[in-house]
């Protein structure tokens, strides 16, 4: 079967137009305002594409794919590099430059491998496929249409729809291989792409990819309806070199189908094209299918004529020069390797010297460096330990200060405490002191009355004042024994903490500071009065405990309830009644002792500060902020816990957790 073959390597070069004429007019303007490199770049591209598709200026395609690839270079933009040399190729194979073509083709293929840059590896390979496609080689043509179909996924040309090309280009190779069904499903899948293909003439040449397929099925009549459909639509987009082609190859169909004064007509108008284009190559198919119809004809002088003509135009053009030039590429790319390989060689010899050298001084200045290290570090070492012993000193002293000033403000919570229960004794005391004070002068005064009567001889009377006397001196003592009692309490309170737990009635310690802590407040303020309320747990019995201590903390609580309540019922809230109780319960192997008031309550702000030292919400001068932290160390002490229950303005509630063997 005859070999297909687009002598042109791409054959869809138009014309030209009035509207391509303003497109290339709006990118000059565009690039004559362009002020970033970017926006440069994209336009030289779009110029030097338009003048490839729709000019015969060639010289100015050229032109600005340098331009495009100077600015790559200058910003070292790897990607718009390899772009550029895409394009170079390109335009080298649509001018039949083959050897420039495969160079330029060749260094875009060997950055984008050294950068791993895919981008345009599809378009690389497909100039690669044309030329192999212009000297018969199969093979390789199809080898690099393989190697264009992988990149397909990576293509970002906006000119060319690599896809519909490509497909194309294979169906032609398996076409020239005598592969009828390989060939017509590439040619088939070009086309469907082509349907939906933004390029405007991508539709054309895949009708024309049919179109040789059904000639290859002789299904004639089907080819024709295609390629006039093809030649039709080339006309509209004036793509001048497509319709030569299409034009050729419809009146080889019909020539097949024994239509040679129909082909003529078609092939004439080739000739005429080809001839404006200045396309050897296709003046030359032309001439050669003009001949063909000629002699079918029987018109011997016109046949012998176009015969002449084409077989010229094909030596110029194909017999030699193209082969002889990939092979002159291929003989140069042999030497170039050697001498890169050579070249290679040497300098690995002399990286390797430069690396030894490099290792040495690096192992100089790394040693250097160390040491350098070493002795900033010693030095910066001497500098922190002498600053961390004089922040050492600061401490210390500050320290030293703290505890001093801590054990002046516990000695402070002492007295004032003792201040406090001596006021509530005091007090105790004063009550039982009064009524001696009081049947004593009473006492006195009947005694005086009694002799009175005894010497008028009133034994009547004196006897009933003799009782009276009496009784008397019955209270008299039970209120000195009562003082006595007051005064034994007392001395037991100030007997130093021994430290020891001993078995101690609870309840009747929280009666005894109940009694004191009121009556101490009492004492200094005649006007407060407040409910006091208890619910003692009466089987818990004598629990172990240091008296003395965990009477401190019940104290401490008692005292900050009244405190609390006494302030409320300075607001002189109506309905207000202030209430301290205290309770005690046993659960379980734990003891609760609970201390609730309706006073104020803590705020939110300071509950977690309540049991730090030296923390008080009492006025300055009236609190030292220990109280509550002495509290919290000695139920601590005691292996239980201290909690705190407030609600702002409904009082406060504190709960002592003891173990309980």
């Amino acid at each position: 079967m005859k070999k297909i073959t687009l002598i042109t390597a791409f054959t869809f070069v138009t014309l030209l137009g009035t509207a391509q004429q303003q497109t290339i007019s709006n990118l000059r303007y565009k690039l004559s305002i362009s002020n970033s490199d970017t926006a440069k770049f994209s336009t030289l591209d779009s110029l030097a594409m338009c003048y490839l598709f729709f000019s015969t200026k060639q010289d100015s395609t050229l032109f600005f794919i340098n331009q495009s690839m100077n600015l790559a270079v200058k910003q070292e933009d790897k990607r718009c590099l390899i772009l550029g040399y895409a394009r170079l190729g390109f335009y080298f194979v649509c001018t039949s430059q083959f050897k420039s073509a495969i160079d330029a083709s060749l260094k875009g293929i060997s950055i984008s491998e050294q950068y791993r840059i895919k981008d345009y590896l599809s378009a690389l390979h497909y100039n690669l496929a044309w030329i192999y496609a212009n000297i018969n080689n199969t093979e390789l043509e199809l080898e690099n249409c393989r190697k264009s179909q992988s990149y397909f996924q990576y293509d970002k040309d906006k000119f060319l729809d690599q896809p519909v090309h490509v497909l194309g280009q294979m169906s032609v190779a398996y076409l020239n291989k005598g592969m009828l069904d390989s060939s017509f499903f590439y040619a088939t899948d070009s086309y469907n792409r082509s349907l939906v293909s933004k390029e405007s003439i991508a539709k054309d040449i895949s009708l024309w990819y049919l179109g040789i397929n059904y000639i290859a099925k002789k299904d004639y009549q089907t080819a024709d309806s295609l390629l006039l459909l093809g030649i039709e639509q080339c006309s509209k987009n004036s793509d001048r070199r497509l319709l030569a082609v299409s034009q050729l190859t419809l009146a080889g169909s019909l020539l097949s189908q024994h239509k040679p004064r129909e082909a003529i007509e078609y092939a004439a108008d080739a000739m005429k094209i080809s001839e404006a284009l200045n396309d050897k190559g296709d003046m030359s198919f032309s001439a050669k299918s003009l001949y063909n119809c000629y002699d079918q004809l029987n018109m011997k002088d016109s046949a012998y004529y176009y015969l002449k003509v084409g077989n010229n135009l094909y030596n110029q053009v194909l017999s030699t020069d193209i082969s002889s030039q990939v092979q002159q590429v291929s003989f140069e790319k042999q030497i170039k390797d050697k001498e890169e390989e050579s070249s290679r060689n040497l300098q690995n010899e002399k990286n390797r010297r430069r690396m030894v050298w490099v290792i040495l001084i690096a192992a100089v200045v790394v040693f250097l460096f160390i040491a350098y290290m070493q002795w900033r570090n010693n030095k910066h070492k001497q500098q922190a330990n002498h600053l961390l012993q004089q922040q050492k000193n600061k401490v210390e002293a500050a320290l030293a200060e703290l505890k001093a000033t801590q054990s002046q403000l516990i000695q402070s919570e002492k007295m004032a405490s003792l201040g406090e229960l001596t006021a509530g004794i005091a007090h105790e005391i004063q009550n039982p002191l009064n009524f001696v004070n009081n049947f004593s002068e009473v006492s006195n005064e009947l005694i005086a009355e009694m002799k009175e009567q005894i010497n008028k001889g009133n034994y009547g009377d004196a006897g009933e004042i003799a009782n009276d006397v009496k009784e008397n001196l019955e209270k008299i003592n039970h209120h000195g024994k009562r003082a006595a009692a007051i005064v034994k309490s007392m001395l037991q309170h100030s007997r130093s903490s021994s430290g020891k737990k001993e078995p101690t009635d609870i309840n009747a310690l929280c009666d005894e500071y109940l009694r004191l802590s009121y009556h101490g407040l009492r004492a200094k303020d005649k006007s407060f009065n407040a409910t006091m309320k208890t619910d003692f747990d009466t089987s818990i019995g004598n629990i172990n405990i240091v008296s003395q201590d965990m009477g401190r903390v019940i104290l401490n609580l008692l005292t900050n309830a009244f405190y609390a309540v006494n302030e409320k019922g300075k607001e002189n809230i109506e309905g207000y009644e202030p209430v301290v109780s205290v309770s005690t319960k046993r659960i379980d192997n734990r003891l609760e002792i609970q201390i609730s008031d309706n006073g104020n309550g803590i705020p939110d702000a300071v509950k977690e500060k309540i049991f730090q030292p030296f923390f008080t919400t009492k006025p300055t001068g009236q609190g030292t902020g220990l109280g509550l932290s002495l509290s919290y160390d000695i139920v601590k002490a005691h292996g239980g816990e201290l909690i705190a229950a407030s609600a702002k303005g409904d009082g406060t509630s504190f709960t002592i957790n003891l173990p309980v063997a």
